[in-house]
């Protein structure tokens, strides 16, 4: 049957930018995510999905509210089910109905579901290696654009979000009760996936072994798509996108991407919109503008708690730097 297939594949890490940049791109070209199940969106258009994170920008209320795509869904499972299934698998495949009150999206049989991983309970999506070769197979020439930031950063910004955010995060901050920024990163620093240190310990004695480094980042990625994303430890993890892109570096060309930071996206998003645009071949008439644009969406990609709640000192972000410093060179 006829498939969605989306031109822009956004992937980027929690608070590094991606749903500003979403948003960006959203109101530029009338990116419309989904298709198919009362999606309306297009069988060919900008539809962006958002591979590095483990949870979506647009599951709170006021997203719903302006979004013409997500009016339906009361669950954040459901989204998901419905999102990744209409980009990825043809019309025939796609999950139409809702799972029954109470259960899970992943305790509700899907045709096709063994192309996703979802996870029900804690209503979050992951679209690792299965996502990236489902794609590379449907869409050969979709562009997959990468924003980057300073990882120590992201870290930092992570953690306050978790730590001091409100809403649908409120009942997770007791995960981080008595847990400072310091604390969390000297105890994760020892703690890490064997397969990163692994993959740290490559770059540092084999940097310019590029087959070594590959299958050790292709470890790494397999590692980390088996976190839990309610755990404490993503914070740290999610900076590492050479080993979380290396499933699509993998199935995609080079000449598929587009790399971007979200310090250039902050100093002139124009540019960076019009940059992403050209090597995606849309222009502003694409299609349709999507509802709302600027209004309560805008509103909600812009909730980073306050980081001066957080008592991090220098000294843990010099170890976060000099953890980082091999993935970033």
């Amino acid at each position: 049957g006829t498939r969605c297939r989306p031109d822009i594949v956004l992937a980027g890490s929690t608070k590094c930018g991606s749903s500003s940049l979403f948003a960006a791109l959203t109101r530029r070209f009338g990116a419309a995510a989904g298709g198919g199940g009362g999606g309306g969106g297009r069988a060919d258009g900008a539809v962006l999905i958002e591979p590095l994170r483990k949870e979506q920008p647009f599951f709170t209320r006021a997203d719903r509210e302006a979004s013409p795509y997500f009016g339906t869904e009361t669950n954040a499972s459901d989204v998901a089910v419905r999102y990744l299934s209409a980009l990825l698998l043809p019309r025939s495949m796609q999950a139409r109905e809702r799972p029954p009150r109470g259960r899970p999206a992943s305790a509700h049989p899907v045709r096709g579901q063994a192309q996703l991983t979802i996870d029900g309970q804690v209503r979050t999506l992951q679209a690792g290696r299965r996502a990236a070769r489902t794609a590379a197979a449907f869409c050969p020439d979709t562009k997959v654009v990468l924003i980057l930031c300073e990882p120590a950063s992201r870290a930092h910004r992570h953690y306050s979000f978790r730590a001091f955010g409100k809403g649908i995060f409120a009942a997770r901050k007791a995960k981080y009760a008595n847990q400072t920024f310091d604390l969390l990163v000297e105890r994760q620093l020892q703690e890490l996936p064997p397969e990163v240190v692994e993959l740290r310990r490559a770059l540092l004695s084999s940097p310019d072994d590029e087959e070594a480094i590959a299958r050790a980042e292709r470890a790494a990625a397999e590692s980390l798509d088996a976190v839990d994303s309610r755990d404490t430890t993503t914070f740290l993890t999610l900076g590492l996108y050479a080993a979380a892109m290396r499933p699509w570096l993998d199935v995609f060309p080079s000449r598929s991407f587009c790399v971007t930071s979200l310090g250039r996206f902050a100093a002139d998003q124009e540019a960076v919109v019009d940059e992403i645009g050209r090597c995606v071949g849309l222009s502003a008439a694409a299609g349709p503008r999507v509802r709302g644009g600027g209004g309560p969406r805008e509103r909600a990609i812009h909730r980073n708690p306050n980081p001066d709640k957080s008592d991090a000192s220098a000294h843990a972000f010099a170890a976060l730097r000099e953890f980082y410093a091999p993935f970033d060179a």
